[in-house]
């Protein structure tokens, strides 16, 4: 019997913390099971970061990818192991008001 192949990884997703009705996504999670049970149900690496670059949110999927749960460290030394901002990121467009999505691959580790 053939063997099936490995799963591809999926790359990490960058989301806002931008306020929805003076909610921030992550006060909204944490109000909604549903929606985090959702996207961990997805089985895609989601991660949300504040303003100073603190992880406020991992998805599960995104947790296993690195091995702990990281919330509330930097994420650019917790997903990098950077001690400054990514060269990639996305976040001050973010910070700025700007919507952003997109899919990246770790050019350090290559996931």
């Amino acid at each position: 019997m053939a063997q099936k192949p490995a799963p591809k990884k999926q790359p990490a997703r960058l989301l806002s913390t931008k306020k929805v009705k003076n909610q921030s996504f992550v006060e909204l999670f944490s109000h909604s099971s549903h929606l985090s049970a959702l996207l961990d149900g997805l089985k895609i690496n989601i991660y949300i970061c504040s303003s100073e670059y603190l992880l406020e949110y991992m998805s599960q999927s995104m947790i296993e990818r690195l091995g702990r749960d990281a919330t509330g460290e930097t994420c650019y030394k917790a997903l990098h192991g950077f001690d400054s901002t990514c060269p990639w990121c996305e976040a001050d467009r973010v910070f700025l008001g700007e919507t952003v999505s997109g899919e990246f691959q770790n050019p350090v580790n290559n996931n």
